[in-house]
């Protein structure tokens, strides 16, 4: 007999399980009573029917039917945590707020609230432009690559602080938190201002090799791209940075970027191969997409970075009146040439 009862129950859910949930419960409270008063036996089972209806009963009163309360159930309790909820995730969009405002600002406008000077893109000379003017008096190696003018014009050497770079986007050596940190992360948090922070924080992270994009806020530059090298060594994942922070600026309908040294600081990694990786990457994206490029800017801050610079540029993007019969020759060797912002110190800014 109990099993039979137990199957007459399960018959019930079965027949309706395509109902909505308070009209089906409704349904089995009703179908139950029919079944189980039409039984004749109130034996020692009887107790089955009872439970079985106290359950069913249970459900129908603490379940909404169709259209009435809010259809979720949700005591008074439950109804002021999701208000809560509701206002802390409002909160939390307050950087979208502020990110679109920033960059539909007049550029006359923002550059009353920066927190650093300047340096607008017509400011940074082209690699001919450099070279000519610094390197020109130098003996440089020559160069197997034939003479690419079109693609000379679109990379430049600046040296100075990056977040005064007046352009569509400037990179990040960022960590995998993006929380901010030291040298040049902790630079850039710093003159963004505190909403940078905000953002990063719905980006979850990011992982070593791959590259993520936010406002600029405060900077003079529009947006940022946060990526995170490796240390010590990993050439792709070195490449990696420097590709996916390019292909992010496409994407982004973006046309000028700026790159630190990435790695080379406290992460160690050598910074003649660093370079290289750099200058091959960006040499690649180039050939592919110069007509969405108006610059790539190699931003340097110690001694060392433009004296590896200034050697390699010469082999990947050769220049007219590159010297033929002589060796190479920095600008150590060369105290009179005349870089406006070269540093002095070969640790005056750290970096990542």
């Amino acid at each position: 007999m109990l099993t039979k009862r137990i199957l007459a129950g399960r018959r019930l859910m079965s027949a309706n399980r395509h109902r909505p949930i308070p009209d089906r419960i409704c349904s089995l409270r009703r179908q139950s009573r029919a079944t189980f008063s039409s039984q004749s036996d109130r034996g020692s089972d009887s107790l089955i029917p009872r439970v079985f209806r106290t359950i069913v009963g249970w459900f129908a009163a603490h379940l909404p039917r169709r259209g009435e309360g809010n259809g979720l159930g949700l005591d008074e309790d439950e109804k002021d945590a999701l208000n809560v909820n509701s206002q802390h995730a409002k909160k939390k969009q307050k950087w979208q707020i502020e990110k679109e405002e920033y960059l539909k600002m007049p550029i006359s406008e923002k550059r009353k609230i920066y927190k650093t000077q300047y340096v607008t893109l017509d400011s940074v000379p082209t690699w001919p432009e450099y070279y000519k003017k610094n390197l020109e008096a130098s003996k440089v190696k020559p160069s197997k690559e034939p003479v690419d003018e079109a693609l000379n014009s679109k990379v430049s050497l600046w040296c100075g602080d990056i977040t005064t770079l007046e352009i569509d986007c400037i990179v990040n050596a960022a960590n995998e938190s993006l929380l901010g940190g030291g040298g040049v992360d902790g630079a850039i948090h710093r003159a963004a201002g505190p909403t940078l922070l905000a953002e990063c924080r719905t980006a979850c992270g990011c992982k070593t090799g791959d590259a993520k994009i936010t406002g600029g806020y405060r900077l003079p530059a529009k947006y940022i791209i946060h990526t995170v090298g490796p240390r010590y060594h990993g050439d792709e994942k070195l490449r990696s940075c420097y590709k996916k922070s390019l292909d992010l600026m496409i994407e982004n309908n973006l046309h000028s970027i700026a790159f630190p040294c990435i790695s080379t600081g406290i992460y160690g990694f050598p910074g003649e191969r660093a370079a290289d990786i750099a200058l091959t990457t960006v040499k690649d994206f180039l050939q592919k997409h110069k007509d969405k490029v108006d610059r790539i800017i190699f931003c340097l801050f110690t001694r060392d970075d433009v004296n590896i610079y200034e050697s390699k540029m010469p082999t990947y993007f050769p220049v007219e009146g590159q010297c033929s019969d002589h060796e190479d020759q920095t600008t150590d060797d060369n105290p009179n040439v005349d870089l406006p912002g070269k540093p002095s110190d070969k640790n005056s800014v750290p970096k990542l």
